[in-house]
């Protein structure tokens, strides 16, 4: 229940207004995932209302690629 509760604060006011379905097997790394995506998103907009230079933004924007 608490995952359930952290995916719900997570997607709460994000405008999310759908709900899915993830396998068991996939459900914590999905919700890692999604965590990397709320984290970069907030750090990326940050950094473009700071007027970070463009490579400081790049390297955010890497943090939600897979790495290989």
């Amino acid at each position: 229940m608490k995952m359930v509760q952290g995916v719900s604060k997570m997607l709460k006011g994000s405008g999310v207004d759908f709900i899915f379905g993830i396998p068991g097997e996939a459900l914590a790394a999905t919700l890692e995932k999604l965590q990397v995506i709320f984290e970069v998103e907030e750090a990326m907009e940050k950094a473009i209302h700071g007027g970070a230079p463009v490579d400081k933004i790049k390297a955010i924007i890497a943090r939600k690629k897979p790495k290989k």
